[in-house]
């Protein structure tokens, strides 16, 4: 969660990657094989500032996205389809 109202432009709120970035080195986290699942462009966005595949979920107002690699109904359709993808390892 970033703290930050839109209009301070920190790095850390979205699409801006810096939280993802401070995740990767904490967990060793490998972004290019990650998915970012949201219901907003900016999510969208932040997958892909960081090489993330992007999962639009159509659970909030937005039905789709330039940006988004997969669009799903919800969160299982989502998952669903990040399980049958072969570089989810």
């Amino acid at each position: 969660h970033c703290p930050h109202l839109p209009e301070e432009h920190c790095a850390c709120r979205k699409p801006e990657p810096e939280m993802l970035f401070l995740s990767r080195a904490e967990y060793k986290i490998d972004l290019k094989k990650s998915y970012v699942v949201g219901d907003k462009d900016s999510d969208m966005l932040l997958a892909k500032a960081v090489g993330a595949k992007a999962i639009l979920v159509q659970t909030g107002k937005l039905r789709e996205s330039f940006y988004a690699d997969y669009t799903a109904k919800n969160l299982i359709e989502a998952v669903n389809y990040i399980l049958k993808c072969k570089n989810w390892k």
